[in-house]
């Protein structure tokens, strides 16, 4: 489940960090046409206005996912263990409280926005209903990444941010591994090297002198 919810977010986060390079793309070609023929490209506005969504809401389970939010840790640092650990089940059981009654409350908002097929009136008509589910989707991994941390603060292990930086260190701590490793083999395949040559080099004078 863990592993799932982990590569969902990440999944995600691709998305949002895409739907930032468009909405910078449509910026900059609104601006340079804004500029050359004094008017707007139609639908610029609404394209970046929805990848900003998509950025936002996309990009929230994997900022949780590696404890990229706004913490400030000034009481807890001076805090025993297990107080600490109370701190943080408090902070993420509120948190996935509030994300179940704003998934809830979006889920009911999306479902009314695409029956009536909401829309935006600009220099085009966009859908805007789609944004909605976008908006759901964002909030119901973010509350079920909420959700496993206060799972895994309960049975005693840290969460999903404070693991994953733990796995970094030892992600680096094995390529430095396997890196020195490999070169001692290279070392010792060098060394090999070089004591055969010598004997096979002497023994050519005397194939030469019998022949």
């Amino acid at each position: 489940m863990q592993r799932l919810i982990v590569a969902l977010s990440r999944g995600m986060g691709v998305i949002a960090a895409l739907s930032l390079v468009v909405l910078m793309f449509a910026i900059t070609l609104d601006v340079v046409v804004r500029y050359l023929t004094k008017a707007s490209v139609p639908g610029m506005l609404e394209i970046a206005e929805s990848c900003l969504v998509i950025s936002i809401f996309f990009g929230l389970p994997l900022a949780a996912v590696r404890g990229e939010h706004v913490a400030v840790s000034l009481v807890t640092d001076r805090l025993g263990a297990a107080a600490a650990r109370a701190c943080a089940l408090f902070a993420w059981a509120v948190t996935s409280l509030f994300l179940a009654w704003m998934s809830w409350a979006s889920i009911v908002r999306a479902l009314d926005a695409t029956q009536r097929g909401e829309e935006r009136f600009g220099l085009i008509r966009w859908p805007i209903w789609p944004m909605r589910w976008v908006i759901v989707v964002g909030l119901v991994v973010f509350f079920t990444v909420a959700l496993l941390n206060v799972i895994r603060v309960i049975a005693g292990r840290e969460t999903l941010g404070a693991q994953d930086d733990v796995e970094l260190a030892r992600e680096q701590l094995n390529a430095v591994l396997e890196d020195t490793v490999l070169d001692d083999a290279v070392l010792n395949d060098t060394d090999s090297t070089s004591d055969a040559q010598p004997t096979a080099t002497s023994r050519n004078p005397r194939s030469e002198v019998r022949a």
